[in-house]
């Protein structure tokens, strides 16, 4: 008998059921993203959306108030090291909905990751 058999039989008569490890929401937050993001969940390297290498060289400080999401960020677009604040929205349409276009306090945004 192959083991994928025995596997299957002994799952259909057992006392004790497998569950994942970790809960999954389908649906993430932004805020549960922003979480994972800073803790480099996704990692460092990124093409953007012109096919710019982007590598995230430091996360920034967490902004929790009103502004941009991350201040203090030093990004590398294109091998070009540059700094200033990182935006995180849901969808790319969020730039323009939540009126950052025109919020002189997200001037210094280097970077919009959606």
């Amino acid at each position: 008998m192959f083991p994928t058999i025995q596997y299957v039989q002994l799952l259909a008569f057992a006392r004790v059921r497998e569950r994942p490890l970790l809960a999954i929401p389908r649906d993430f937050t932004e805020l549960e993203l922003q979480a994972r993001w800073f803790a480099g969940d996704f990692g460092r390297s990124f093409t953007g959306t012109a096919g710019e290498e982007i590598e995230i060289v430091q996360f920034g400080i967490w902004n929790r108030e009103a502004g941009p999401d991350f201040s203090d960020a030093a990004v590398r677009i294109n091998r070009e090291l540059t700094g200033g604040s990182i935006e995180f929205d849901l969808t790319d349409q969020n730039w323009e909905v939540h009126g950052h276009a025109t919020n002189p306090a997200f001037d210094g945004t280097v970077l919009h990751v959606f």
